[in-house]
């Protein structure tokens, strides 16, 4: 939002045109649109491990890939991990004092 108020600044001085300014208005709102949905986002990260599944389960279906034991063993490790997270972020909250 600084690049907006130096740039309607540099407007009123007469040294910016009003076309760059607009398309800095429109990186400056699209920059902040994408920041909000990433920290939104955030609260479906734990369930993104369960694309590894999905993978595993697709690549056995249409190639006929079947996944080793050592794999099974990783996507269970670290669905387990992805689990206990999703767990301790929606647990209760600790009262201070």
């Amino acid at each position: 939002m600084g690049h907006l108020f130096f740039c309607f600044l540099r407007l009123g001085i007469g040294r910016a045109k009003p076309l760059s300014c607009f398309w800095g208005a429109v990186s400056a709102i699209a920059s902040m649109a994408g920041m909000l949905l990433l920290i939104s986002a955030y609260a479906l990260a734990p369930f993104i491990y369960y694309q590894i599944v999905i993978a595993a389960i697709s690549g056995a279906v249409v190639f006929e890939d079947w996944p080793n034991m050592l794999s099974w063993i990783g996507i269970v490790v670290i669905l387990l991990c992805g689990g206990l997270s999703a767990s301790r972020l929606s647990g209760p909250k600790a009262q201070p004092g």
